[in-house]
Protein backbone atom coordinates (compact mmCIF):
# COMPACT_ATOMS: atom_id res chain seq x y z
CA UNK A 1 0.00 0.00 0.00
CA UNK A 2 1.39 3.55 -1.31
CA UNK A 3 2.75 5.50 1.84
CA UNK A 4 -0.52 8.08 2.24
CA UNK A 5 1.10 9.69 4.91
CA UNK A 6 4.75 10.13 3.74
CA UNK A 7 3.25 11.94 0.17
CA UNK A 8 0.80 14.11 1.74
CA UNK A 9 3.95 15.78 4.79
CA UNK A 10 6.14 16.29 1.69
CA UNK A 11 4.17 17.81 -0.57
CA UNK A 12 3.00 19.86 2.65
CA UNK A 13 6.34 20.58 3.27
CA UNK A 14 7.09 21.07 -0.14
CA UNK A 15 4.22 23.94 -0.22
CA UNK A 16 5.25 25.97 3.09
CA UNK A 17 8.95 26.12 1.75
CA UNK A 18 7.35 27.93 -1.03
CA UNK A 19 5.25 29.83 1.19
CA UNK A 20 8.65 30.78 2.96
CA UNK A 21 10.57 31.94 -0.27
CA UNK A 22 7.43 33.87 -1.57
CA UNK A 23 7.63 36.45 1.77
CA UNK A 24 11.16 35.98 1.18
CA UNK A 25 10.94 37.64 -2.19
CA UNK A 26 8.28 40.16 -1.46
CA UNK A 27 10.35 41.40 1.56
CA UNK A 28 13.91 41.68 -0.60
CA UNK A 29 11.72 43.68 -2.81
CA UNK A 30 10.28 46.14 -0.68
CA UNK A 31 13.28 47.42 -0.16
CA UNK A 32 14.19 48.14 -3.26
CA UNK A 33 10.43 49.88 -4.79
CA UNK A 34 8.67 53.09 -4.55
CA UNK A 35 4.68 53.28 -3.02
CA UNK A 36 3.53 52.23 -6.47
CA UNK A 37 5.51 49.50 -7.21
CA UNK A 38 5.36 48.22 -4.02
CA UNK A 39 1.37 48.09 -4.16
CA UNK A 40 2.01 46.27 -7.66
CA UNK A 41 4.08 43.99 -6.19
CA UNK A 42 2.14 43.18 -3.29
CA UNK A 43 -0.96 42.63 -5.72
CA UNK A 44 0.57 40.10 -7.63
CA UNK A 45 2.40 38.54 -4.93
CA UNK A 46 -0.99 37.72 -3.30
CA UNK A 47 -2.36 37.05 -6.68
CA UNK A 48 0.10 34.08 -7.09
CA UNK A 49 0.01 32.75 -4.25
CA UNK A 50 -3.73 32.51 -3.99
CA UNK A 51 -3.77 31.10 -7.51
CA UNK A 52 -1.12 28.32 -6.05
CA UNK A 53 -3.16 27.58 -2.90
CA UNK A 54 -6.20 27.20 -5.89
CA UNK A 55 -4.49 24.93 -7.57
CA UNK A 56 -3.22 22.82 -4.65
CA UNK A 57 -6.91 22.50 -3.54
CA UNK A 58 -7.50 21.29 -6.90
CA UNK A 59 -5.15 18.80 -6.69
CA UNK A 60 -6.26 17.59 -3.38
CA UNK A 61 -10.25 17.29 -4.17
CA UNK A 62 -9.33 15.62 -7.68
CA UNK A 63 -7.00 13.03 -5.76
CA UNK A 64 -9.70 12.15 -3.28
CA UNK A 65 -12.17 11.83 -6.68
CA UNK A 66 -9.89 9.94 -8.66
CA UNK A 67 -9.14 7.80 -5.51
CA UNK A 68 -12.89 6.78 -5.64
CA UNK A 69 -13.15 6.25 -8.99
CA UNK A 70 -10.62 4.05 -9.38
CA UNK A 71 -11.80 2.31 -6.42
CA UNK A 72 -15.23 1.90 -7.66
CA UNK A 73 -13.97 0.59 -11.07
CA UNK A 74 -11.84 -2.73 -9.67
CA UNK A 75 -14.26 -5.57 -10.11
CA UNK A 76 -15.27 -7.22 -7.35
CA UNK A 77 -14.55 -4.99 -4.81
CA UNK A 78 -16.77 -5.93 -1.45
CA UNK A 79 -19.58 -3.01 -1.07
CA UNK A 80 -18.68 -2.13 2.29
CA UNK A 81 -15.49 -1.05 1.05
CA UNK A 82 -17.20 0.78 -2.18
CA UNK A 83 -18.83 2.88 1.10
CA UNK A 84 -16.14 3.71 3.15
CA UNK A 85 -14.57 4.85 -0.39
CA UNK A 86 -17.23 7.10 -1.05
CA UNK A 87 -17.56 8.66 2.79
CA UNK A 88 -13.97 8.93 2.46
CA UNK A 89 -14.38 11.26 -0.52
CA UNK A 90 -17.38 12.87 0.79
CA UNK A 91 -14.96 13.58 3.94
CA UNK A 92 -12.50 14.56 1.74
CA UNK A 93 -14.73 16.94 -0.21
CA UNK A 94 -15.71 18.86 2.84
CA UNK A 95 -11.98 19.04 4.27
CA UNK A 96 -11.26 20.92 1.05
CA UNK A 97 -13.97 23.45 0.77
CA UNK A 98 -13.72 24.17 4.78
CA UNK A 99 -9.83 24.87 3.77
CA UNK A 100 -11.18 26.44 0.81
CA UNK A 101 -13.44 28.90 2.81
CA UNK A 102 -10.42 29.40 5.36
CA UNK A 103 -8.06 30.36 2.15
CA UNK A 104 -10.52 32.97 0.47
CA UNK A 105 -11.01 34.38 4.19
CA UNK A 106 -7.26 34.68 4.47
CA UNK A 107 -6.73 36.46 1.16
CA UNK A 108 -9.82 38.85 1.56
CA UNK A 109 -7.58 39.95 4.51
CA UNK A 110 -4.27 40.18 2.95
CA UNK A 111 -5.80 42.13 0.38
CA UNK A 112 -6.19 44.29 2.72
CA UNK A 113 -3.13 45.37 3.87
CA UNK A 114 -1.38 48.48 2.62
CA UNK A 115 2.20 47.37 2.01
CA UNK A 116 3.57 51.32 2.05
CA UNK A 117 2.45 51.77 5.69
CA UNK A 118 4.13 48.45 6.44
CA UNK A 119 7.43 49.77 5.29
CA UNK A 120 8.71 50.41 8.52
CA UNK A 121 8.08 47.64 10.31
CA UNK A 122 7.92 45.19 7.24
CA UNK A 123 10.52 42.61 8.48
CA UNK A 124 9.46 42.51 11.71
CA UNK A 125 6.10 41.81 11.09
CA UNK A 126 6.82 39.39 7.95
CA UNK A 127 8.63 37.48 10.69
CA UNK A 128 5.69 37.33 13.06
CA UNK A 129 3.00 36.76 10.50
CA UNK A 130 5.38 33.83 8.60
CA UNK A 131 5.72 32.42 12.07
CA UNK A 132 2.36 32.81 12.77
CA UNK A 133 1.29 31.02 9.67
CA UNK A 134 4.29 28.07 9.58
CA UNK A 135 2.55 27.58 13.24
CA UNK A 136 -1.03 26.83 11.52
CA UNK A 137 0.88 25.35 8.66
CA UNK A 138 2.58 22.48 10.96
CA UNK A 139 -0.79 21.95 12.89
CA UNK A 140 -2.73 21.72 9.11
CA UNK A 141 0.30 19.37 8.05
CA UNK A 142 -0.18 17.43 11.48
CA UNK A 143 -3.84 16.94 11.17
CA UNK A 144 -3.77 15.84 7.49
CA UNK A 145 -0.56 13.45 8.13
CA UNK A 146 -3.25 12.22 11.25
CA UNK A 147 -6.16 11.55 8.82
CA UNK A 148 -4.31 9.87 5.76
CA UNK A 149 -2.57 7.47 8.75
CA UNK A 150 -5.82 6.58 9.90
CA UNK A 151 -7.19 5.88 6.79
CA UNK A 152 -3.89 3.94 6.16
CA UNK A 153 -4.45 1.84 9.04
CA UNK A 154 -8.25 1.32 8.88
CA UNK A 155 -7.61 0.26 5.19
CA UNK A 156 -5.05 -1.78 6.02
CA UNK A 157 -7.29 -3.13 8.59
CA UNK A 158 -10.44 -3.86 6.05
CA UNK A 159 -8.75 -5.50 3.87
CA UNK A 160 -8.11 -8.63 5.57
CA UNK A 161 -11.77 -8.48 6.69
CA UNK A 162 -12.85 -7.94 2.67
CA UNK A 163 -10.26 -10.64 1.76
CA UNK A 164 -11.98 -13.30 4.22
CA UNK A 165 -15.89 -12.51 3.36
CA UNK A 166 -14.86 -12.88 -0.23
CA UNK A 167 -13.21 -16.33 0.82
CA UNK A 168 -16.01 -17.18 3.23
CA UNK A 169 -18.92 -16.59 0.37
CA UNK A 170 -16.56 -18.53 -2.00
CA UNK A 171 -16.45 -21.67 0.32
CA UNK A 172 -20.88 -20.99 0.65
CA UNK A 173 -21.06 -21.35 -3.07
Amino acid sequence: MIDWTKQTEDALQSWADAQKQLWSSWVDATGQVNQTQLADTWRKAVDTWEEAVGNGLKAQAEWSRTLSENLAAVPNVPKDIQDWAKQTQEVGSHWNTAQKDLWESYFGMVRKAVPVKMLGTVEAENQKLFDTWQAATEQITAAQSAWAQTWTEQAAADAPKAKASKTKKAAVA
